[in-house]
């Protein structure tokens, strides 16, 4: 059995009855995808000095790393602007494109805030809670702390 669990996303829909819409929110997307395994171990990252780019290896790692980037600043565009459904594709795209991240802790934290945001609340805080304990000193560390006081 795959370590990879379904997430369904139902954007304007309450944890305790996912299929009805909150009275305050009209949007009914629904997005179903498979979500990364948030407690597979960390990935080995490669050291400052391999952005070097003397090599094809190292340019093609900074080619990976640039893609990686503006697909996480595309997401976070969209969850700023309120497209969840969006922001929750192009995660799941940069996911599957991106099995072994570079930027893994801000992949995560975009995707914790998006759940929060979309209702899944209790999911958003099981995924915050092994953040923290796996990242504690994480830059994302203190808003994704804040998500969990609300």
């Amino acid at each position: 059995m795959s370590k990879a669990a379904t997430v369904c996303l139902t954007v304007g829909a309450s944890e305790e009855s996912p299929h009805k819409p909150r009275a305050a929110q009209s949007s009914a997307a629904r997005v179903t995808a498979i979500a990364g395994d948030p407690l597979s171990p960390a990935p080995d990252l490669p050291s400052v000095a391999s952005f070097d780019g003397s090599t094809d290896a190292s340019r093609a790692q900074l080619s990976r790393l640039g893609a990686e980037t503006r697909a996480l600043r595309q997401a976070r565009a969209e969850l700023r602007a309120g497209r969840l459904s969006d922001a929750f594709a192009t995660l799941e795209a940069a996911r599957r494109q991106f099995p072994v991240p570079e930027l893994y802790q801000e992949r995560e934290a975009l995707m914790i805030e998006l759940l929060d945001r979309s209702g899944q609340v209790t999911t958003a805080k099981q995924r915050a809670r092994e953040f923290l304990s796996r990242f504690p000193e994480s830059p994302h560390a203190e808003p994704i702390r804040q998500l969990g006081t609300r």
